[in-house]
């Protein structure tokens, strides 16, 4: 356009009125702008400036005129909502240089005009389509124009209308800002004019910044509320980042005062900021631009919201809070207060709308955050600082506090119309941020927040808040803490707890967060006497509710929590530690005294009952009481008879009966036998009341009431009751013996559809035992906690066996009972699994028969049950009852005419092949052969039938009884079966085999290919040959057939067992035929791995592929050349994406990923194992192959044999290296872990492969346990859910390989202790980590910081570990012990040739060996102790190895250790010393 035209089209453009949209478009029509383009693009990418060398005076000259259009409110308003506006601003700003941009920008004062016109766009709400047709007469001053009649809008309005309906005018209108952000900020680093300095300084002060900021960042909230996608959210976080410059590119010239510029960033931007922090942690992006982002808002707020009000607090108000010792008033933080409030709110009507305070907990964080923890004494200092902010915040989340003041408690009503619990919810957040923080908040202002909330509200308590507090630190609460007014709160806080009802979910809270944590806070105080009276108040209450409420299923008086059993095993642990050994005679005291009265006492005895519960569960505590709790016997006897006089009275003692039957079971073993004998005739008769099991059963207690257990509760007592006596004495086995039968009939159910789902197991928490079944339950509990009395009594156990079993047999004539007959079976064989009934042999004779009679009496489909016999199996059964069981098992497997299902036949051949086990080798008779190939005929005819994982296991199990009978015929039984081999091959018309005589003609005839036994005498070489040449076509014919449709499970069965037929007969190489055949059945199997046609695959069908595809790799193996890796690759990606595709469980994914590296090392073949190897230990692989590579070398080396190795010396070389952990110094646990296994089983299985140099390479690499870091990721298929190793997995499987090195290399060790006991001291360091959740304890910090430091030094494996590691580690650690300094004879000598003149000699010389060194281990062993912690259990285990230690250590070495320490070493090398001298030393005499 030349310039003459262009004047013309700006002078029409100066006459043109219209719309916005109208106005855009002329503008854009002159300079050849595409806005439509630029709106579509917004969406997608940053829109930055375009390169040109002109000085774009035709932009000047439009940019001029678009701003002079907007000089109204109205027109602002108006273009604010304009899409081509905003696109039409954007390229005008890209085209002109940023200075000369800037220069215009500023001369019009565009920027506060453009902060106007974001407000319009952000007040306006959602865009309508009203404003496009909207006319502009009011936009323009000049005179309107000619109308024009228009029935509807144009093609372009309505294009329009549809950008803004997309949601496309956030996003341009972003972008137009994010453009006018870069010329400020070019502005502030480059080296602009001095009139552009003068004109920005002028024209943006602080508070416009703050506006144009705020702005900006309400916009980006508009768009990330709306859910954006991935690309999105990519790009807000970029548009965030440019927007963010702003502040930070602002100029100190322009800025006089850095208070001027806090105001206005906390007037316009922090609650803007806020929202953008919660969203950002919500949306939980992880790219770095909105990380950046993140960070930088954060510094914002951190710049000049808490580091000034820090310093005024340090300036002002810190000398205040300096004499806060002890009660917190509202007058001395008044002053802070309203400071802060200043600085957050500036007005009453933002604390009212509550706008940034829902957010103010991030504040704290950040202000958390932002203090220096690492070192003690600035923590410190800043403790007062953050306590003020604490409650300071607490009172702007919550503008209606309670003010406690000098005079008392002040309320503050506040007309707003949010409601209390919304405040609650914030002020939650607020608690949580600092519990997440570890911050410890002071004591003063705890009270007072707790005085403040409980001040608040009369009727009710916010529970869930005031648990939060109380986590933060239970000392407010307990009396004599330092806080003067905790008693008082915690009377206030009993009372509401007293009159509240609360969900059953915030039931739990309230006990494990509640009042466990105030009874570890009493015992920590050294004021466990002062919680019982507390508790036994509680529990008096407790007692009165449960008898007088009505069951709600939803809600739960919160007072009953004071009976809680977690409670009360909480107490007992505590007591055994913290309590002083006088409190069981105090308690004995007052209960004789309380039960004294007890006559004369008329009403509620929740009292007496209380100290009961306390008393009873003090008993429990401790296996010996009178010991422990110094108690009388006398005294328990004077209880014992008191107890019995109470018994008749006619009252339930509000459903509390029950304690005193309990009471009497726990005083019996406690009592002497005198006063047992004169008491044990009162104990049992009418008039106390005793309930029979059988009442129980024809007892209804009321539902509705909560009291429902307590007739149950009773029932089980009296049963335990009878067990105590019976265990004390023979005279009570009748009694006993009478219980048994009425539990046995308890057990029966009228009802035959009761489901399983009605027969919950008793979960052990007292008041749950309210049904009949969970009684049953309950009663078996009991047994098993006296299993004696089964071996005392054989004949009652025979006839309670018979009775059960009984019942079993009764549910399962009922079809509808199944569920009844799993829940008995379950507690049969917890029966069972006891020593005492498991040694009684007329029990087992009954379950043996029981399985015997139901194998006979239900129909063909029946099996053994399995669970059942499993439990009497072993080999204490007579083998005449064996060979019975064996019969009758076969007999029901081969006698039923008709189809079977398969997983009935795989669970009777299983049970087949266990007892052949056991009875070495005679159930399968190999003259009986015939009978096994016809039932294999019967099976394979049904091969379409049924789960086909069932009918695979059924094949496999007869090929299995097959191969047995083959290798135990005789020369007879053998020429019976060669013949009918060549009869069967005989018959096969046109080279097909029946189907039917599949299975036996594939196992007859690989044994006989591969029989390494002369064979001559009843066949010839060259007539098995000819054999196997008709076999092999025969077998080329059936796969070609089975191919020529699709492929089904059936078929997949059946070409499993031709494939495996064709490896079996050990063909020497395939012919082009057979080649062609298994090509194309690996075409099939690929489209079957297709994603359409594996959705609609089975869930067993891809295991029946593996199968298949295992077989297939054995016979067309790849090629070792220079597309091996590339391949090795690929299969290894599609190993670890197995268990994603096909896994649905632990067990199914492993067995998937195992057949897959099968496939893979049977492609490679045994030529290129040792080059798979290499490949399989690449640094440079991804990660997520880790688990792939370590499984698929784990399949090469249990497939690798001696001729492999010794036809192929570099597979040795890397199996070798295998052993020697040559592994990435970067693992994750897992990988850790199966590099471990592969190593122990070369060790194993190849142990010549181990020389002098192999070896100490291992061992150094195991002494650098402590380098592998563990980066741990999820593998395939989640399996890191479900089987991810622990740290005791890791530290057995470092046990077992030293002790395999230890076993069968222990004379190359002679001259490697240098290598061997640095493994041994890091082994020693990881049985003293304590665990992570030590770490938390924020009542000792000094313990934490020393474990952290005892931590560095550990493995990175053991870092996460929540609790130390098991006694059984210590255990495995002291056999290694043993295993170096007290060898056995056995293991000392290194060759069967050597003489030995003494029986000891050589254990002899290997101890002296091993002393000349242990002193390191005797080092590390007290260094350990002074830096880490180390359980009682563990130390228990470890202690047999440290006495060996000592023991082979000569005099003098023990003394130049004990010089050679620092005091506090000397100290813990004494405390051992003693002990070995006590425990562990041989005493000659």
């Amino acid at each position: 356009m030349s310039k003459g035209s262009f004047e013309a089209a700006i002078a029409d453009l100066e006459k043109t009125t219209g719309p916005p949209e109208a106005l855009s478009r002329a503008a854009a029509k002159c300079l050849g702008i595409d806005l439509e383009g630029y709106i579509g693009r917004s969406s997608v990418e940053v829109l930055s400036r375009t390169a040109r060398t002109d000085s774009g005076f035709k932009e000047q000259w439009v940019l001029r005129w678009l701003l002079k259009k907007l000089s109204s409110p109205t027109a602002i308003a108006s273009f604010s909502r304009c899409p081509h506006f905003w696109s039409l601003l954007l390229n005008l700003t890209n085209a002109i240089p940023s200075e000369v941009c800037l220069d215009i920008l500023l001369e019009r004062k565009f920027f506060r005009t453009l902060i106007e016109l974001v407000r319009g766009f952000l007040n306006s709400g959602q865009p309508s389509a009203n404003h496009a047709t909207k006319s502009d007469a009011d936009v323009d001053a000049s005179p309107p124009p000619q109308k024009k009649r228009r029935l509807s809008p144009t093609s372009e309005l309505r294009a329009a209308v549809g950008i803004i309906n997309d949601g496309k005018l956030p996003w341009i209108l972003l972008q137009s800002v994010c453009q006018c952000v870069r010329l400020l900020d070019a502005a502030s680093f480059r080296h602009t004019t001095r009139t552009v300095q003068s004109s920005l300084s002028s024209n943006l002060g602080p508070e416009d910044l703050a506006a144009l900021l705020g702005c900006a960042l309400q916009v980006v909230i508009t768009l990330m509320q709306n859910d954006p996608g991935k690309a999105e959210q990519r790009l807000v976080t970029e548009t965030l980042t440019i927007i963010l410059s702003l502040w930070k590119g602002d100029s100190a010239s322009s800025v006089t005062e850095g208070d001027s510029l806090n105001r206005a960033f906390s007037s316009h931007c922090l609650t803007p900021v806020l929202t953008l922090l919660d969203l950002l942690r919500s949306f939980k992006f992880n790219n770095p631009s909105a990380i950046s982002s993140n960070q930088t808002l954060e510094r914002l707020v951190a710049i000049h919201v808490v580091f000034p009000a820090r310093s005024t607090f340090n300036e002002k108000d810190a000398r205040k809070w300096k004499h806060v010792h002890d009660v917190l008033l509202y007058e001395q933080l008044e002053a802070m207060l309203q400071g802060v409030k200043k600085r957050m709110l500036l007005d009453e009507q933002a604390q009212q709308d509550n706008g940034s305070l829902g957010l103010s907990w991030m504040i704290f964080d950040i202000a958390v955050r932002s203090t220096p923890f690492t070192d003690f004494r600035r923590r410190q200092a800043e403790q007062p600082w953050l306590d003020a902010l604490f409650v300071c915040l607490a009172h702007l989340i919550w503008p209606d506090m309670p003010r406690i003041t000098s005079t008392g408690v002040v309320q503050n009503p506040i007309a707003t119309n949010i409601s209390q619990e919304t405040f609650f919810v914030t002020l939650e957040r607020l608690i949580d941020t600092a519990l997440a923080r570890k911050l410890r908040i002071s004591l003063p202002v705890l009270g007072y927040f707790l005085s403040a909330i409980l001040a608040a509200n009369q009727e009710s308590a916010p529970w869930t808040l005031l648990v939060k507090l109380v986590r933060l630190d239970v000392d407010a609460l307990i009396p004599g803490s330092g806080l003067s007014k905790s008693e008082e709160l915690l009377k206030q806080l009993l009372d509401r707890l007293q009159a509240s009802t609360v969900p059953i979910s915030l039931y739990d809270t309230m006990r494990n967060d509640l009042i466990v944590p105030l009874l570890r806070g009493f015992a920590r105080a050294r004021n466990l006497t002062g919680f019982m009276v507390i508790w036994q108040q509680g529990l008096a209450d407790a007692i009165r509710t449960r008898y007088t409420s009505k069951y709600e299923p939803e809600l739960i008086p919160a007072v009953l929590v004071w009976e809680d059993d977690d409670v009360l095993d909480e107490f007992k642990d505590l007591a055994l530690t913290l309590a002083p050994r006088s409190m069981g005679g105090r308690l004995l005291d007052d209960l004789v005294g309380a039960f004294s009265k007890l006559a004369e006492t008329v009403g509620s005895t929740a009292d007496l009952f209380a100290k009961l519960a306390l008393f009873s569960a003090l008993l429990e505590s401790s296996e010996d009481p009178l010991v422990v709790w110094k108690l009388e016997r006398s005294q328990l006897s004077e209880l014992f008879a008191a107890t019995l006089k109470a018994l008749p009275r006619k009252s339930d003692y509000q459903a509390q009966r029950w304690r005193l039957w309990k009471l009497l079971r726990q005083l019996l073993p406690c009592i002497d036998t005198q006063t047992l004998e004169q008491d044990d005739k009162q104990l049992l008769r009418a008039e106390n009341q005793f309930v029979t099991l059988r009442q129980c059963k024809d007892s209804s207690p009321v539902a509705a009431s909560r009291k429902k257990s307590s007739k149950f509760l009773e029932g089980l007592e009296c049963f335990s009751v009878v067990i105590e006596l019976a265990a004390k004495s023979s005279l009570y086995e009748t009694l006993l013996a009478s219980q048994m039968d009425d539990l046995a009939n308890l057990m029966q159910v009228s009802d035959p559809s009761q489901s399983v789902n009605n027969l919950p197991l008793w979960n052990g928490r007292t008041f749950d035992c309210d049904t009949s079944d969970k009684l049953v339950a309950a009663c078996i509990g009991r047994l098993l906690l006296r299993p004696e009395i089964f071996s005392r009594n054989p004949d009652m156990c025979r006839k309670f066996t018979d009775r059960w079993l009984e019942i079993l047999t009764q549910a399962r004539l009922h079809e509808g009972q199944g569920g009844r007959k799993a829940y008995l079976k379950a507690l049969l064989q917890a029966l069972l699994g006891m020593e005492e009934v498991h040694n009684i042999p007329e029990s087992r004779r009954l379950i043996l028969q029981y399985s015997l009679d139901e194998l006979k009496s239900r129909a063909k489909d029946a099996s053994v049950d399995r669970e059942l016999m499993r439990s009497v199996l072993d080999g204490s059964m007579k083998r005449a009852q064996l060979k019975k069981l064996a019969t009758t098992t076969t007999q029901h497997l081969l006698q039923h005419s008709g189809p079977k299902r398969p997983d009935a036949i795989a669970y009777d051949l299983a049970l087949l092949i266990q007892l052949d086990s056991l009875l070495t080798g005679s159930v399968f008779d190999p003259k009986d052969w015939l009978v096994w190939v016809n039932l294999s005929k019967e099976v394979s005819n049904h091969t379409g039938q049924g789960p086909p994982v069932s009918m695979l296991s059924a094949l496999q199990m007869l090929d299995h009884i097959l191969v047995e009978i083959w290798c135990r015929a005789q020369a007879p039984v053998l020429t019976e079966i060669i013949d009918w081999i060549k009869e069967a091959i005989k018959a096969s018309k046109d080279g097909h085999i029946d189907q039917s005589i599949f299975l036996s003609l594939k196992v007859f005839m690989g044994r006989l290919c591969n029989s390494k036994n002369p064979t001559d005498e009843t066949i010839s070489s060259e007539k098995v040959q000819q054999l196997r040449s008709k076999f092999l076509r025969s077998l080329k014919r059936g796969l070609e057939a089975l191919l020529q449709d699709g492929v089904g499970p059936a078929k997949l069965i059946m070409i499993h067992l031709i494939l495996r037929a064709i490896n079996q007969t050990n063909a020497t190489g395939l012919d082009q035929g057979m080649q062609e055949a298994v090509f194309m059945l690996q075409q099939r199997l690929q489209a079957l791995d297709q994603p359409q046609r594996r959705l609609q695959a089975t869930v067993m069908e891809p295991y029946l592929q593996l199968s298949v595809e295992c077989e297939c790799s054995k016979l067309m193996p790849w090629p070792v050349d220079a597309s091996l890796d590339g391949r090795v690759v690929a299969q290894l990606q599609e190993l670890a994406s197995t268990a994603i595709q096909h896994g649905t469980g632990e067990n199914e994914q492993l067995a998937l990923l195992s057949t897959k590296a099968n496939i893979l090392v049977n492609r490679v073949g045994p030529k290129g194992w040792a080059r798979l190897l290499r490949i399989l230990r690449d640094d440079n692989q991804s990660s997520d192959l880790e688990a792939s590579r370590l499984i698929a070398t784990a399949a090469i080396v249990l497939r690798a044999e001696t001729q492999h190795i010794l036809q192929d010396p570099k597979l040795a070389d890397e199996l070798a290296n295998t052993a020697c952990l040559d592994a990435p110094t970067q693992q994750t646990v897992t990988g850790l872990f199966l590099t471990l296994e592969n190593c122990r089983m070369v060790l194993q299985l190849h142990p010549l492969l181990m020389n002098q140099s192999t070896l100490d390479k291992l061992l150094a690499s195991i002494s650098m346990i402590g380098a592998y870091t563990t980066n741990e990721s999820l593998l395939p298929g989640h399996i890191n859910q479900y089987c991810k190793p622990q740290p005791a997995d890791i530290y057995d499987q470092f046990c077992a390989i030293v002790g395999i090195i230890l076993g069968r290399y222990r004379r190359r060790l002679s001259d490697r202790y240098h290598l061997l006991l640095p493994v041994m001291q890091k082994l020693l360091r990881c049985l003293f980590w304590p665990g992570t959740e030590i770490l938390q304890d924020r009542q000792r910090p000094v313990l934490t910081s020393t474990l952290g430091t005892f931590k560095e030094t550990l493995p990175k494996w053991l870092h996460e570990s929540t609790g130390p590691l098991p006694p059984s580690s210590a255990e495995k650690f002291s056999r290694l012990l043993s295993s170096i300094c007290n060898p056995t004879v056995a293991a000392a000598r290194s060759s069967k040739r050597r003489r030995h003149n003494e029986l000891n000699d050589e254990t002899i010389k290997a101890r002296q060996l091993a002393g000349q060194h242990m002193q390191y281990l005797i080092t590390e062993y007290a260094r350990c102790t002074l830096d880490g912690q180390i359980t009682p259990s563990v130390k228990e285990r470890l202690m047999p190895g440290m006495y060996v230690v000592i023991d082979s250590m000569d005099r003098e070495l023990l003394r130049a250790v004990n010089a050679g320490m620092d005091p506090s070493s000397r100290a813990i090398f004494k405390g051992l010393y003693e002990d070995w001298t006590r425990f562990g030393k041989w005493d000659r005499s």
